[in-house]
């Protein structure tokens, strides 16, 4: 799509990973391989409304600077708010949101104060990064692999030339569109869970809410594939896990609720779509029980990887 997705969805992204979580922990998990000492100075590309900047000062409070940077003006806007002292602009933006969700960014609003002072906001994407003569000692590059522009040896040379000689990074990718060794235990194959899309999608769906372009499922990226692209971009890889979270009978219906609103261009229907849902789930629950099967965990693969050759 032209206009970044994170601009227009950030709402239902936000209320997701308030509700679940699953990203946060993610990125905690990534977070915590990159080791970030006092006195270092990392890059986060892909900021997540200010939360995984949060989490690098969380992870280590002497870190002496974040470089924060984003392709999307939103993103930026909503993590430069938060970790700002307008209190005031903050309780307004969570007035739009879910219970749990004006809980969340008043958390991240809070926890942050302590460190506003040392994050600086660059409007740049992946590949862009190096032109910024921005120089790191670590980058943290939250969830972003399936983001990146193709090839991705190109946000990957961009990171080369923006770290310090041994510099480090960490990254991640979305579960669905990896090659996990524990693949055969991820929910997106529990049969419950595809039930659900799949009466979704049987069901008459408003002609003015129309389907997103939506990302491959089939076509999987697997770690010879990445290690072939970091070695391209002068780097080695130190580290490969895959960090498995459950997801419980009770949040999986919140989670195929929440897939809908990236699949369907639905902000402005949500009353339309919750119908269509409940239908669909009183379907998929005659045919299914969830616990039912072993598929029942979100899988996250994390690459630690070094700068071994300057570009």
């Amino acid at each position: 799509s032209e206009e970044n997705f994170f601009n227009r969805f950030w709402k239902p992204y936000l209320e997701y990973e308030a509700a679940l979580g699953f990203g946060i922990r993610q990125q905690k998990e990534e977070i915590k391989d990159l080791k970030i000492e006092a006195g270092d100075t990392v890059i986060n590309v892909g900021i997540n409304w200010g939360h995984s900047i949060n989490l690098i000062f969380q992870s280590c409070p002497q870190v002496k600077r974040v470089i924060a940077i984003d392709s999307s003006e939103v993103m930026l806007e909503l993590s430069a708010l938060l970790f700002s002292s307008n209190h005031t602009a903050v309780q307004e933006l969570a007035k739009g949101l879910s219970e749990k969700g004006k809980t969340y960014v008043q958390e991240v609003h809070q926890q942050a104060q302590p460190y506003r002072d040392r994050v600086s906001f660059l409007p740049l994407s992946a590949e862009e990064l190096y032109t910024s003569g921005v120089v790191a000692d670590k980058i943290a590059a939250t969830m972003g692999y399936h983001w990146l522009k193709a090839p991705q040896t190109a946000a990957f040379t961009s990171f080369n030339k923006s770290l310090k000689s041994n510099g480090k990074i960490t990254f991640s990718t979305a579960s669905g569109l990896f090659e996990t060794k524990l693949n055969q235990y991820s929910t997106t194959l529990n049969p419950y869970y595809r039930a659900f899309f799949e009466e979704f999608e049987s069901l008459r769906v408003p002609a003015g809410i129309k389907a997103l372009p939506a990302l491959d499922y089939n076509a999987k990226f697997t770690l010879d594939e990445v290690t072939n692209t970091i070695q391209e971009a002068g780097f080695v890889l130190e580290n490969y896990r895959e960090h498995t979270m459950p997801v419980s009978e009770k949040s999986i219906d919140e989670a195929c609720f929440a897939g809908i609103k990236f699949r369907y261009d639905c902000l402005e229907q949500d009353a339309v779509i919750k119908s269509i849902s409940s239908e669909a789930f009183q379907r998929a629950k005659h045919k299914h029980t969830y616990s039912n099967y072993p598929q029942q965990l979100e899988i996250c693969p994390i690459f630690l990887i070094k700068k071994e050759q300057a570009l």
